[in-house]
C-alpha cells in the first residue's frame, strides 16, 4: 500500500499478505467498505490512502467545501441531492464522472466524498471508469507539483493555505531528500496553527528515513509535545513506518501509556510489526491485547503478534487468543499465524474446522489449500 496511514510497511513479513482476507478495521479504526455521506453529518467518507480522519472540519475543509459548491455545475443539481441522484439514476454517474474527468470538481473532502458515493453504486461499469479517471487526475495533479527546491520552499512558505498543503501533499522523492525541504516540514508539523497542514506535513516526513526525522517524530509523541489528538496521530503513523530502536521504543511507549489517545495506539500496535520482536515489544503487544478495550487495537496487537510468531512465547500466546477470543476475526487471524509459523499445524485446522464460525471455517479451509 502506498501511502496507506495504517500500512504496516513493504518490509514485514510476508506473513501479513494473508491479512487483506481478515481485516475488518484499519489502524484508524475506519471500516474497509467506503462509507457513502449524506452532506450534513449523516456518515463519514474512508479516508484516502495516507490521510487522517478529521474529527471536525477545519477552516481549510470548509474552503473547499465553498470550493465544490462553487465549482458544481448547475447541470448536475443540487449537491445536497446529488448522492441520492447518483444512487439511483446510472446517467448521473456518468455525469458526475465527466465532471471529475474535466477537474471541474477540485481536491478536497467533496471530491472524497463525491468519489465514495460513486464507489456505493456497485456498478461495475462506473467503478471502473472511476478508478482510470483517478489515476489520471492523481498523475496530472503530481505532475504539476514544484519540480525545483525553490519553487517548493517558495510554495511551502508563503503559499494560500490550500496551495502549501497541495504542495506538501505532492512532495517529489528527490526533493524530499533534501536539508532545506525536510526542515520546512518539520516547521511546518509543529506550527500549532494550521492542523490540516501539520497532519499533511507528517505523512510527507513519513517517508524521509532520516534518522533526525525518526527524533523528530519521537519529540511529536512525547507526553504533552502535541495537543491536537489528529496531528499527534498523524505523527504516531509515520512513527509506525520507521524501523529502529528509537522507533520501536517510542510506539511501545505510546501503546503502554494509559492516557494515549486511540488512534495513535491503534497505529503504535500496528507499527510494532516491523520492529525487531524484542521483549519490550512482545510485552506491549501483548499487554494492549489483554488491557485494551478497543478492538482495533487488540486487532492489530495481534496482526503485529503474527509477524513476530517465530518466538516460541508468541505462538504460545496465539495459541491462548485462537482458543478462547470471542471475536471470529481475531481467531481467524491468530490461526492464520499459527499454521504458517508452522508446528502442530493439524491439531489447529482441526480445531478450526470445528468452530462455531463460518469465518474460521473457511480461513482454515483457505489455508490448507495454501499449503497443498
Amino acid at each position: 500500500m502506498s501511502s496507506n496511514m495504517w500500512t504496516i510497511g513493504a518490509a514485514a513479513v510476508p506473513v501479513l499478505g494473508l491479512l487483506v482476507l481478515l481485516s475488518t478495521g484499519r489502524a484508524d479504526g475506519v471500516d474497509v467498505p467506503t462509507r457513502v455521506v449524506v452532506p450534513g453529518g449523516a456518515g463519514e467518507t474512508k479516508p484516502s490512502a495516507g490521510s487522517l480522519p478529521s474529527r471536525s472540519e477545519s477552516d481549510a475543509a470548509r474552503a473547499d467545501r465553498r470550493t465544490d459548491d462553487a465549482a458544481l455545475p448547475g447541470e448536475m443539481g443540487d449537491w445536497s441531492r446529488l448522492a441520492e441522484r447518483i444512487a439511483t439514476d446510472r446517467s448521473a454517474r456518468f455525469q458526475a464522472l465527466n465532471h471529475l474527468a474535466a477537474g471541474r470538481i477540485p481536491h478536497g473532502e467533496r471530491r472524497n466524498a463525491l468519489v465514495a458515493w460513486l464507489r456505493a453504486t456497485d456498478d461495475f461499469e462506473v467503478i471502473a471508469a472511476l478508478e482510470d479517471v483517478l489515476r489520471d487526475l492523481e498523475s496530472k495533479r503530481y505532475q504539476a507539483a514544484p519540480a525545483d527546491e525553490a519553487g517548493l520552499l517558495r510554495a511551502i512558505e508563503s503559499g494560500t493555505s490550500a496551495e502549501r498543503r497541495e504542495a506538501v501533499e505532492t512532495i517529489r522523492e528527490e526533493l524530499l531528500a533534501l536539508e532545506s525541504v525536510r526542515l520546512a516540514l518539520r516547521r511546518l508539523a509543529a506550527a500549532a496553527g494550521d492542523p490540516e497542514i501539520a497532519r499533511a506535513a507528517l505523512l510527507a516526513l513519513s517517508r524521509s528515513p532520516d534518522e533526525e526525522t525518526t527524533r523528530f517524530l519521537a519529540e511529536r509523541l512525547a507526553r504533552g509535545a502535541e495537543s491536537d489528538p489528529d496531528v499527534r496521530a498523524a505523527a504516531a503513523n509515520a512513527m509506525a513506518r520507521r524501523r529502529g530502536e528509537l522507533a520501536s521504543a517510542t510506539l511501545v511507549a505510546s501503546l503502554a501509556d494509559p492516557a494515549e489517545d486511540l488512534l495513535v495506539k491503534r497505529f503504535a500496535a500496528s507499527g510494532l510489526a516491523i520492529q525487531e520482536p524484542s521483549e519490550a515489544v512482545v510485552r506491549a503487544l501483548v499487554g494492549a491485547y489483554q488491557g485494551e478495550l478497543d478492538f482495533t487495537v487488540r486487532f492489530n496487537a495481534v496482526a503485529s503478534l503474527q509477524a513476530h510468531a517465530g518466538r516460541a512465547d508468541v505462538r504460545a500466546e496465539l495459541e491462548t487468543i485462537f482458543a478462547t477470543d470471542p471475536s471470529d476475526d481475531i481467531r481467524a487471524l491468530a490461526l492464520t499465524a499459527l499454521v504458517i509459523a508452522g508446528g502442530d499445524v493439524e491439531r489447529f485446522v482441526e480445531a478450526a474446522r470445528r468452530d462455531s464460525s463460518p469465518k474460521v471455517r473457511e480461513m482454515a479451509a483457505s489455508l490448507l489449500g495454501t499449503r497443498s
